[in-house]
């Protein structure tokens, strides 16, 4: 069962509920004086670096700039960064299991329980991570080894300039991607890419089936494909599709959705009416890593209510630390009540147990029906 499958955040105040637990109410005044919890003890110090896997791009500056200098004061350790995707620095971690040099991964959700299924986490301890006492139930994993620290909605974005233009209203439901007038103007995420397996699981929810009975979603895809632009790994790809409107339509997150706005991109996430996913983000401690204090500091850090704080603001990703209060202009950037109500589960491990065939098979009956 999905976790957030009875999610709510309200617009104003952003009162939750998350599979059935009541949440604390994040109030709208903006976080004053908050100030970093102690993330290890002081024989950290002899670890100089942490080594870090995790998304590229704006993400990776985001996690430096708000974790290193605390980190470099509390154990005297430096952030080298890797970047990458979820599933490439899964494959690090699966190639690096004898002999680790990679500390903290962070990923999807659906890579980090692939990863605990591995067996690639170690526990997280609750004296070096004091903040995670702080962060809801659901978001804690079996044993501590990993923990969600924030979430994204994937639904549908669209450029509104491009559309207008062309008389075509902004779309409501996961069907408006089929509409003829967009043929060769539609972009998905690669297969390869949490994005584009769960445009797969949508496009199977909404035509009858479910992760359990995938084929819905592979007929839909096949009737969609003709229409895709390109299948894209890279948020930034997208903002360029978008800003030069050679793309009017496609299947990503709010959170990227609101940060190409910020730059000025053309673009608007909507919460399709079939439903929507709701994807949180993992973050482990590498078994055997080779720096476990400075990594366990790390992690207490990234949940703690600055940071937290910081990727709502910059990205609009939803905390998973029950303490983070936000002020209402940040609230705005998170999805809203009707947003959150429209959110739908799935099992995401017996996702991962398939998806090694899906990927395969779709690179065969989708990709090969997709405009060049």
């Amino acid at each position: 069962m999905n976790r957030f499958s009875c999610v709510r955040v309200a617009a104003g105040g952003m009162s939750e509920r998350l599979a059935g637990r009541p949440l604390r109410r994040l109030a709208a005044a903006a976080v004053a004086g908050v100030v970093f919890a102690a993330g290890a003890s002081s024989s950290s110090a002899a670890e100089d670096v942490v080594n870090v896997a995790g998304w590229g791009g704006p993400l990776q500056k985001l996690f430096i700039d708000t974790i290193g200098p605390e980190l470099k004061k509390q154990t005297g350790a430096s952030i080298v960064y890797t970047p990458g995707k979820s599933t490439e620095t899964l494959a690090k971690v699966i190639a690096q299991q004898s002999n680790p040099t990679i500390d903290v991964a962070i990923a999807t959700e659906i890579i980090g329980l692939k990863g605990d299924k591995l067996n690639l986490w170690a526990s997280l301890d609750a004296r070096s991570v004091p903040n995670l006492k702080d962060v809801y139930d659901y978001a804690r994993m079996p044993d501590d080894k990993g923990v969600l620290w924030s979430a994204n909605m994937i639904g549908i974005i669209y450029n509104p300039v491009a559309l207008q233009k062309h008389g075509i209203k902004p779309p409501t439901s996961w069907n408006d991607l089929f509409d003829p007038r967009l043929k060769g103007k539609v972009i998905l995420g690669a297969i390869g890419t949490d994005f584009g397996l769960q445009t797969l699981l949508m496009l199977a929810k909404v035509n009858g089936g479910n992760e359990k009975n995938i084929e819905p979603g592979f007929a839909a895809m096949k009737k969609l494909a003709a229409s895709v632009l390109s299948f894209e790994r890279e948020y930034t790809r997208v903002g360029e599709l978008f800003d030069a409107q050679t793309a009017w339509i496609g299947v990503w997150s709010h959170a990227g959705a609101a940060q190409l706005a910020q730059r000025g991109v053309p673009i608007q996430f909507v919460a399709p009416k079939e439903g929507v996913v709701l994807t949180a983000n993992y973050v482990g401690v590498v078994a055997n890593a080779p720096h476990p204090k400075a990594a366990q500091a790390f992690v207490n850090l990234l949940l703690s209510e600055p940071v937290l704080k910081a990727f709502a603001e910059k990205y609009g990703a939803i905390p998973m630390n029950r303490n983070v209060k936000l002020p209402e202009e940040i609230q705005k950037k998170l999805p809203d009540q009707a947003a959150m109500s429209r959110v739908v589960s799935f099992d995401w491990r017996h996702v991962n147990e398939n998806r090694d065939a899906w990927t395969e098979r779709f690179g065969k009956e989708i990709e090969t029906v997709a405009r060049p």
